[in-house]
């Protein structure tokens, strides 16, 4: 009911909470996490700390690092005990089990050649209380990182070509975002992660998108339906947004 009385709207925040839930849901989500190995279900997520492991099953993990914080949840890099692999945890208060909904539908709709462009959970653990997602570590940081570091170490701005090929790379990674009818609604420089170096000899995309707390998945509503919630940071918020008119692809696009 919840979701008909919400849809049954000309244009509809998509960021309610209230049909977010519904939506899951209606889709049984979570006995479906519960059948993959790659999540597990615990009562409640114990404390993250630098120093301190994270038991996932029988694998320990070092938590080394804190490398980013926000309003709703911390980042650390931790790296697998047994061996040198490096993985960047989100963990999120309270749970998001949205996100992780649209990152299993990724992995369902994106190319498996341009799976690597997007944010992927290897691992994850869901709680009452928390939720922890395992995925790439980032050796340079976000696109914003190394933006700053450039200008810092030179004084100069990032040079001109360099800056067509990560716009077209970004550009690639929203169509296909968009062919799979998932909308970011967060994008920004902070979100996306530069993984390995730019090289001549090779197309490969080297950007990653992550967070996806603000997506929507469009599948889940009628054809052509327009949608009315907005942002909370005003400088990413497309005109649709500031004059309350209904919008779908508008924000990406503008924050493109």
């Amino acid at each position: 009911m919840v979701i008909e009385s919400k849809i049954s709207r000309s244009s509809l925040d998509p960021f309610d909470d209230q049909l977010r839930n519904a939506i899951l849901t209606n889709l049984g989500f979570v006995a479906d996490l519960e059948k993959l190995e790659t999540i597990v279900m615990v009562q409640n997520v114990a404390p993250v700390a630098v120093n301190q492991k994270i038991v996932f099953k029988d694998t320990h993990f070092n938590v080394s690092k804190l490398i980013g914080k926000g309003a709703y949840g911390r980042v650390y890099k931790v790296k697998l005990a047994e061996k040198d692999i490096t993985f960047a945890v989100k963990k999120e208060m309270p749970p998001n089990l949205w996100e992780l909904y649209i990152l299993l539908e990724l992995q369902k709709r994106i190319p498996e050649h341009l799976m690597s462009a997007f944010m992927t959970p290897e691992y994850a653990i869901v709680g009452n209380n928390a939720t922890l997602i395992f995925a790439s570590f980032s050796p340079y940081g976000t696109l914003l990182d190394v933006v700053n570091n450039v200008f810092n170490r030179t004084g100069k701005n990032v040079d001109e070509t360099v800056v067509f090929i990560l716009a077209f790379q970004m550009l690639v990674i929203i169509e296909q975002l968009h062919r799979g009818d998932i909308l970011h609604l967060d994008l920004k420089p902070d979100n996306f992660l530069v993984m390995k170096k730019l090289t001549k000899d090779s197309d490969d995309c080297i950007l990653q998108l992550i967070d996806f707390g603000n997506a929507v998945d469009l599948r889940r509503f009628p054809s052509k339906q327009k949608f009315n919630g907005t942002v909370e940071t005003d400088k990413f918020k497309c005109s649709e947004m500031k004059e309350g008119r209904p919008w779908v692809y508008q924000p990406d696009l503008y924050c493109l």
